[in-house]
């Protein structure tokens, strides 16, 4: 069984579950193979403008994963319940962390960040530009 995210093509596609609720997979069936490569880093269009967007609210993706999550939940209820000797496998795929980077307030912390030094691979430059 599989609920949320799979991130196929479609629908269509054999994802190797014999049962998906929900299921979401990338738009129009196209995906960015391209942010996989890191070496360099590939620029991304308007990321300046996603990171604008970020901090506490709520989005679609983070309705999905909740909702993702209480299928799960009672799935696995559901399965406690039958006490089947059958082995089985449940995946959930969440959606977040993704642009635009947005969580519900209450999971919202304020963090001194001060004393955390940057990570070992950054270059001098760049550590410096970080606030």
């Amino acid at each position: 069984m599989s609920i949320g995210k799979l991130h196929y093509r479609s629908r269509n596609d054999d994802v190797g579950f014999c049962d998906t609720v929900d299921p979401m997979h990338v738009h129009n069936g196209i995906g960015w193979m391209s942010s996989l490569l890191r070496e360099p880093p590939v620029p991304i269009a308007g990321a300046s403008q996603m990171a604008d967007l970020a901090g506490a609210g709520e989005t679609d993706y983070t309705r999905y994963d909740r909702a993702s999550v209480a299928q799960a939940c009672a799935w696995l209820r559901d399965k406690a319940d039958a006490r089947s000797e059958q082995p089985w496998v449940l995946q959930v795929g969440l959606v977040a962390p993704h642009f635009p980077l947005v969580a519900p307030p209450r999971l919202m912390i304020s963090t001194n960040t001060s004393h955390c030094p940057p990570p070992a691979n950054m270059t001098r430059l760049t550590a410096r530009a970080i606030p």
